[in-house]
């Protein structure tokens, strides 16, 4: 069996800078009211998809989480 070679290769990860820093709070302040609405009206399973042409509430029937590494 061979063995596959990994990359090495450092990466540089991106920092969290002023700006991104600013745009995740502002995020947290619009979905809050969504948060909010979800607990008071659906169960832990919801889901809401926002995309730029509309909006989608979806619930979980069943979910079975991969196990990795078995």
């Amino acid at each position: 069996m061979k063995m596959k070679v990994i990359d090495t290769v450092m990466k540089e990860v991106p920092m969290l800078t002023d700006d991104k820093f600013e745009k995740i709070e502002q995020f947290a302040e619009l979905v809050k009211p969504i948060q909010v609405w979800m607990l008071k009206n659906y169960s832990p399973h919801t889901k809401i998809i926002i995309e730029c042409n509309g909006a989608t509430v979806t619930t979980d029937e069943m979910f079975v989480p991969l196990k990795v590494g078995d």
